[in-house]
């Protein structure tokens, strides 16, 4: 059993050289991680003790171990004492680490999938909706809305279990959403070593979306979602000015102007107050999600 796990933690290190020389990461051995193998089910990254956990079952899981040393490089090259870790961007790194083993070259000792463990965004979208479910239904349990029909759950059990498929939930929307962009990023064209090393604003304002910024010397450019709905809010407020100037129009009699509806010049005022509103309240929301 030791001898087999010596193996596998110096394949492990194996790995973590290639793809350090293959991105020009530079990290140095005195930055290695220690590995441990364990029974546990899953493996994992701890960027507090610099520990890679791989589980026996991931041993030649290229997914797994290709995973866990994204986070680890991640950790290495954009120290994460100096920043709030975000965990969506954080599977962006994880992913990306999948693909960058897959490149480094062929290895009879691992295998690779490449997929998302969590299926189709139809599938995943299904799950969300589930664990939602699943949470409030034993949020009415814990709190007497509703009785458990077998008797079985108590409201300290009850409200256990809701944060339970709250988690669950949180868990499929941060992996999907990482995952499918960096699934989307061509490498060809990446400068993985600045990648690694961008703050998480930066990271989301150039890569989740749909014209990725590539060139990390040029600045940011508005993005081609932004840019459609900015136009389709600009047609929105043009419409709302061209109703109001037809309520308010005036009717010449002579030498005479009648003002026609007042009432109903002050209801397009509002609603043209109220389109400007949702418009700066939509830069604002679209400015956090990029950054």
């Amino acid at each position: 059993m030791a001898n087999q796990e010596s193996k596998i933690k110096r394949r492990v290190y194996s790995y973590i050289n290639k793809m350090s020389k293959y991105t020009g990461a530079d990290i140095k051995k005195e930055q290695y991680p220690e590995v441990k193998i364990t029974t546990r089910n899953s493996s994992m990254y701890n960027p507090d003790t610099n520990t890679l956990i791989i589980s026996r079952k991931d041993a030649h899981s290229g997914d797994a171990i290709g995973e866990e040393i994204g986070h680890y490089m991640r950790a290495q090259l954009r120290p994460e004492q100096n920043y709030k870790r975000e965990k969506i961007t954080g599977e962006f790194f994880g992913y990306l680490g999948r693909r960058i083993l897959n490149q480094v070259g062929p290895d009879q000792n691992l295998r690779f999938q490449l997929d998302r463990g969590i299926g189709t965004k139809k599938e995943a979208l299904t799950s969300i909706k589930q664990h939602k479910q699943k949470s409030r239904e034993y949020e009415q349990y814990s709190s007497g809305k509703k009785n458990d029909p077998d008797g079985i759950l108590t409201p300290k059990y009850a409200k256990l279990r809701a944060e339970n498929e709250k988690a669950k939930r949180r868990e499929i929307l941060e992996h999907y959403r990482g995952y499918e962009i960096a699934e989307q990023v061509d490498l060809n064209k990446m400068n993985y070593k600045e990648v690694y090393s961008l703050p998480d604003k930066e990271v989301r304002s150039r890569f989740f979306r749909q014209d990725k910024q590539y060139d990390l010397t040029q600045e940011i450019k508005p993005g081609v979602i932004t840019r459609n709905l900015e136009g389709k809010v600009a047609l929105i407020l043009l419409g709302v000015i061209l109703i109001a100037l037809f309520f308010y129009r005036s009717t010449i009699t002579g030498n005479s102007i009648i003002e026609v509806s007042k009432q109903n010049f002050s209801f397009v005022i509002i609603g043209i107050i109220g389109v400007v509103g949702i418009y700066f309240v939509y830069r604002f929301v679209t400015n956090k999600l990029l950054q």
